[in-house]
Formats: C-alpha cells, sequence, structure tokens
C-alpha cells in the first residue's frame, strides 16, 4: 500500500506534466509537509521556471535546499545552477 506522501507525489506530477501546474502545486504540497523529497525538488522547480506560480529564485534556493536535506540526488546541482543565474543577474 502506498504512503500519503506517495500517493500525493504521483497525483501531483500527473497534474505536473499534464500542464495542470495549479493543481500539482497543491499536491506538492501535500506530499513535501510529509517530507516526499521529490516533491521539494518539483516546488523548486516551479519556483525556478514559474510553473504555475510567480518565478522566484529565492523559494526555489529554499525548496532545492530541503530537498537536498531529506536526500534528494538533484537538489545540490540544482540548487547551485539557481545560484549561478543569480549570480549573472547581479
Amino acid at each position: 500500500m502506498k504512503s500519503k506522501s506517495e500517493k500525493g507525489f504521483e497525483d501531483a506530477e500527473r497534474a505536473y506534466k499534464a500542464g495542470a501546474y495549479k493543481n500539482a502545486l497543491l499536491w506538492f504540497k501535500k506530499a513535501a509537509e510529509q517530507g516526499d523529497h521529490r516533491a521539494l525538488k518539483r516546488l523548486g522547480d516551479m519556483y525556478y521556471y514559474g510553473y504555475g506560480v510567480e518565478e522566484d529564485y529565492g523559494k526555489a534556493l529554499d525548496y532545492y535546499q530541503a530537498a537536498q536535506a531529506k536526500g534528494n540526488p538533484e537538489a545540490e546541482r540544482l540548487y547551485e545552477q539557481v545560484l549561478h543565474v543569480i549570480n549573472l543577474s547581479i
């Protein structure tokens, strides 16, 4: 049986891939509250690219950092990528 976090993440991922970003945002936040590192990473993606939300590098960094702390293998690279973009715009 799947955990609430896994179910929430799967629902969010389906919405995300379908371009239903507002729904994806809600489901990813629920999964992230349960500690799902994949959801934290996806929230970082959404804020980095502005999918369904206003682009916000600060929030993207926060979510990537939280995902990294939970063991997401991509989060450190993405965190560094956002920092690089921020430094280029200064």
